[in-house]
């Protein structure tokens, strides 16, 4: 059975008060944060998502390992 990291992640999100239509952005904000520092720490992520603009929203320890496991990934593969 195959585990969908991205369904999984775009709950986490969702629940964390992210609106849907807004999601997208959001994991692209958090991929930035990963290409521009690959060891980026979980309070160094809040950080940069907050000073981008994403205030209301504060990663917890599960979600951000879910989204570098999603970059790592299912990103990673390829085409």
């Amino acid at each position: 059975m195959e585990i969908n990291i991205e369904k999984i992640l775009i709950q986490r999100l969702e629940n964390k008060g992210i609106q849907p239509s807004q999601i997208p952005r959001f994991i692209k904000d958090i991929e930035n944060s990963f290409f521009d520092d690959p060891s980026i720490s979980l309070y160094q992520a809040n950080g940069h998502l907050h000073f981008i603009g994403w205030e209301d929203i504060q990663l917890d320890y599960n979600t951000f390992q879910l989204a570098q496991e999603y970059f790592n990934g299912e990103r990673g593969k390829g085409p």
